[in-house]
């Protein structure tokens, strides 16, 4: 990193805002395209925009931490299968298994959290 990105690093670090050195370079890119300039509403939209993804990130966490019943890292159909029928849903087991295998890339017939955030985001 250079010295400009050094610094708004450790600002952003005192205000308990982490972020990537990739976001930290797009930041001072948007800084050079406005003339070495930002105001404090463009400024803003670039934390909200940080701080809205690191919330989704820990909502999908919990929610997956949630549907885990045996903690094994794995969402089977038994375990969304109850979730959604907690919930009200009227999908049958059948339905449930292949939602899992339209998001389960290495065919093992259950969803890691990987797996889990492509069918949330879809």
């Amino acid at each position: 990193m250079r010295k400009k990105e050094l610094e708004f690093q450790a600002l952003f670090e005192k205000l308990q805002y982490y972020f990537s050195p990739e976001e930290i370079e797009n930041l001072v890119n948007v800084i050079k395209k406005r003339n070495g300039k930002i105001d404090a509403e463009a400024f803003q939209k670039l934390i909200n925009e940080k701080v809205s993804k690191e919330d989704e990130e820990r909502e999908f966490m919990i929610a997956f931490m949630l549907l885990d019943k045996d903690r094994d890292g794995y969402l089977t159909y038994k375990e969304i299968y109850a979730a959604m029928s907690h919930l009200g849903s009227d999908l049958t087991e059948s339905e449930v298994l292949d939602m899992i295998y339209a998001y389960d890339n290495d065919g093992d017939g259950r969803m890691d959290y990987y797996e889990f955030i492509k069918f949330m985001t879809c």
